[in-house]
């Protein structure tokens, strides 16, 4: 295994402009994919479709959750108020 990177090494040592040449173009084409990626804020389209999460996407739509966060708490227990910590800042 070490073989192919030594015989590697020393292809790319005799030929330093092919390597920068290479190089560079890799750096190209990933500064270039980075830059055409695009991100979604909305991540309804990652979560599955039962009915838990339909009523999270109902919530989500319904309320202005610009800057919140929201935790989904489920527990065996029937005390509901046990899982409720609310602190606003």
């Amino acid at each position: 295994m070490t073989n192919i990177f030594i015989s590697i090494h020393r292809y790319f040592k005799e030929r330093k402009i092919l390597f920068s040449v290479l190089l560079l173009g890799i750096i190209a084409m990933g500064g270039y994919s980075l830059y055409n990626i695009n991100l979604e804020e909305d991540i309804s389209n990652v979560l599955p479709k039962n009915g838990d999460f339909a009523k999270f996407e109902n919530l989500i739509e319904k309320t202005s959750s610009g800057n919140t966060l929201i935790f989904i708490l489920k527990s065996e227990s029937k005390n509901v108020d046990s899982l409720v910590l609310v602190q606003h800042c």
